[in-house]
């Protein structure tokens, strides 16, 4: 099992905390965002590969002694689909996706993702005020689809329950669905998040 952790972005909503470094980089409690997540994940799995793009030689002189850590560049900032399509040729069959922004991510939390048997397993939780988030759409208790907030419609930005941003995919599903990824959506930008909806499609037939 490896991890993949998004670090490419620009960070620009937190500007000007993000002009000398990525904002992964950004201390909390003393140490870098990043630097949290990695240590939640390094006992879990044999490499970590961090996609980075934007001040990237800020977290490679950081990281650059971690024996499990690989450094792979995004060729172009064109969204988080596009950053998996970066890893996806370096990683073993089943891999983590985490983004590289959250600090409080719990090992216990991501020890589960281990304990269940699916091409895509995906994170999310319940909010009163879901603003800011992909809102992850569900019919029957089945999740159907996310939806990140700039794309949603009157009805979808109602919904409390929205996308934490850590999932787990089979390395199969991802060679046959990332190429059908589009960036048909406000940012122009390829989505992970898109990928959870290939599962509702006929499809699926090749893996179950």
């Amino acid at each position: 099992m490896d991890a993949v952790i998004l670090c490419a972005g620009k960070g620009e909503r937190l500007r000007p905390l993000t002009e000398n470094r990525p904002k992964p980089m950004i201390p909390v409690a003393g140490k870098p965002i990043l630097e949290h997540i990695i240590e939640k994940v390094e006992d879990l799995v044999d490499n970590i590969y961090l996609v980075v793009k934007y001040k990237k030689e800020v977290i490679i002189e950081h990281f650059k002694n971690h024996p499990k850590i690989k450094f792979l560049e995004q060729g172009e900032i064109d969204g988080t689909g596009h950053a998996v399509l970066t890893a996806k040729d370096y990683v073993d069959e089943d891999f983590l996706v985490l983004n590289g922004d959250m600090p409080l991510v719990r090992q216990e939390s991501l020890k589960r993702f281990f304990t269940l048997e699916a091409d895509a397993i995906i994170s999310t939780f319940l909010l009163d005020n879901p603003s800011g988030y992909g809102r992850v759409i569900t019919e029957k208790n089945e999740v159907k689809k996310i939806v990140e907030e700039k794309d949603t419609n009157k009805e979808e930005k109602e919904i409390k329950r929205v996308n934490a941003g850590v999932y787990l995919f089979k390395k199969e599903f991802l060679e046959l669905f990332l190429p059908m990824l589009d960036n048909n959506n406000k940012s122009k930008e390829y989505y992970i998040t898109d990928l959870i909806e290939r599962l509702s499609l006929p499809e699926k037939k090749f893996y179950f």
